[in-house]
């Protein structure tokens, strides 16, 4: 009975580290799909093209669902403010990385000022 309750306990703290690791990754994941998001609603807004730029005030401002190697199954928000800074305009991102589901799932903003 001893020997069960050591493979039980094993088997138990074995489980526990295969959940961090997955949520470690998920978190990692859900930061760079929040970056990306950012990064390309930085380019919408102020477009590096003479195209026309992506209004503040389009709610939600960007939304994606990655299909790209590494974010597959990612997807990302982005919300935009705009506040006025010595009379020129600065636009506050706020981007949320969301990856996975239910108990193994993870989230992570990143918050961008352009001037």
């Amino acid at each position: 009975t001893t020997l069960v309750l050591i493979i039980a306990a094993m088997a138990q703290l074995q489980q526990n580290t295969s959940d961090g690791l997955s949520l470690q990754l998920l978190s990692q994941r859900a930061f760079y799909a929040a970056e990306s998001g950012a990064q390309l609603s930085i380019n919408l807004l102020l477009p590096p093209a003479a195209g026309p730029a992506r209004s503040c005030s389009t709610s939600p401002f960007y939304t994606h669902t990655f299909n790209a190697a590494g974010l597959t199954g990612c997807s990302v928000s982005v919300s935009c403010r705009e506040l006025s800074l010595d009379g020129s305009p600065v636009y506050i991102l706020n981007s949320t990385g969301q990856c996975g589901s239910g108990a193994l799932s993870a989230s992570r903003q990143t918050e961008v000022a352009v001037r």
